[in-house]
């Protein structure tokens, strides 16, 4: 089993064949909620209100995560 497969298996609340650990994004949110992290280049130039709003986004992505 790759390492997505069981992040996705226990997302579902499915048994992997051994608990998932990540040291870094593996960018499944779009798989896993239907959202997308803001991409990285696109907070350079920022007003505030955009920050904002992307920052918005990611929270909610680790609300459902969590």
């Amino acid at each position: 089993m790759t390492g997505k497969e069981r992040m996705l298996k226990t997302l579902r609340f499915e048994e992997p064949d051994r608990p998932p650990h990540f040291e870094s994004m593996f960018e499944l949110e779009r798989e896993a909620f239907g959202l997308q992290f803001p991409d990285r280049n696109s907070w350079a130039g920022c007003t505030t209100r955009e920050k904002n709003a992307k920052i918005g986004v990611c929270l909610e992505v680790y609300a459902r995560i969590i």
